[in-house]
């Protein structure tokens, strides 16, 4: 069977001000709408063409996302891709796209083969966005029923208590993915709570927020948009939760596949990206 490639790119954002802008690298991180536009960039001539309606087909299994994660304090963004990436033409052409990367530090673009060995564990950490479809309810807790003429139709809807994001990741785990959690004390300093989770579940959850987006124009704080008439930008609001423990391959060319497509919904707004660390003995 033939490894499909896979390369990951690490983004290094630049430090300093700019005279015209301050700080556009940051307002850039910020919007995880417009880091993916500028991924997409970076792969023109790699992906399908847009059709009559401005829209790219929607890709099949053999054909998977970019995958990216921002990391805000070391101030980088690692990207993953099926292609290898062209950030010269991502990062060119309007006035702060230059500045938005360190200009002491080119893209570091390697090719992405992991090793993974049946029925070896590795410690992992993924940030994903855990949700459930659920259908409206009442104040009594009565289900909506539809308007007449309507279909029924459940909304995505966050999950937050910690023990069911858990069940979530693990039920994603179980299905067909080619790994489980693999419960396990691991070395370094834990939390006993975290610890315990990690010992008898195989995973733990290190922290939750919330990450903004939003397509369209703002000005200022009030995201008002910007003299497009009264165009409004698309605001969202997702629930981000970094999980983190240890997983055992049960079939490494399953296990290859989760990797390339991600894990959960929202992975064009930085989720899903899976992080493998090193193996671990015994």
């Amino acid at each position: 069977m033939d490894t499909p490639k896979l390369f990951r790119s690490i983004l290094h954002l630049n430090k300093d001000k700019d005279p015209r802008h301050d700080r556009p690298q940051r307002d850039w991180i910020e919007n995880p709408y417009r880091v993916h536009q500028r991924i997409m960039w970076a792969l023109e001539g790699a992906l399908p063409e847009l059709d009559e309606h401005g829209q790219r087909p929607r890709r099949d299994d053999k054909s998977p996302l970019p995958l990216f994660r921002i990391f805000p304090e070391s101030g980088r963004v690692l990207v993953q891709t099926a292609t290898k990436p062209y950030w010269k033409k991502a990062f060119a052409g309007d006035h702060e796209a230059p500045f938005l990367l360190d200009p002491e530090q080119e893209p570091d673009v390697r090719e992405y083969a992991p090793d993974l060995a049946q029925d070896a564990g590795y410690l992992f950490q993924l940030l994903a966005n855990p949700t459930a479809r659920v259908l409206d309810r009442d104040e009594l807790g009565n289900i909506i029923p539809p308007k007449p003429g309507e279909e029924w139709k459940a909304k995505r809807r966050a999950i937050r208590d910690e023990d069911s994001a858990i069940k979530w990741l693990v039920a994603h785990l179980r299905n067909d993915s080619g790994f489980e959690p693999a419960p396990m004390r691991t070395p370094g300093k834990r939390d006993p709570h975290g610890q315990e989770l990690v010992a008898t579940v195989g995973i733990r959850i290190r922290e939750t927020y919330t990450i903004s987006a939003f397509k369209g124009h703002r000005q200022g704080k009030d995201n008002r948009a910007q003299s497009k008439g009264d165009q409004r930008p698309h605001n969202v609001k997702l629930h981000a939760a970094v999980f983190e423990g240890v997983l055992r391959v049960t079939n490494p060319a399953l296990a290859l596949k989760t990797i390339q497509h991600g894990i959960g919904p929202a992975k064009g707004l930085g989720f899903g990206l899976l992080l493998l660390g090193r193996r671990l003995e015994g």
